[in-house]
């Protein structure tokens, strides 16, 4: 997975979205995390890529 992080970081355009199934990433601001109802309540991962010259 950091392989795709790093690939994803760089390659999206700010203010893209990347919805993840288990898989947390590095790189892409996490804007939500919400648990499928099944029985190990998967977290799926909502990220958007933010311009990295902003500082937070």
């Amino acid at each position: 997975m950091p392989q795709l992080s790093e690939k994803l970081s760089k390659e999206l355009k700010v203010g893209s979205l990347v919805i993840s199934h288990t898989f947390a990433l590095d790189g892409l601001k996490l804007q939500k995390t919400v648990y499928a109802k099944d029985l190990y309540s998967t977290p799926i991962y909502i990220y958007e890529k933010i311009d990295s010259s902003f500082s937070e």
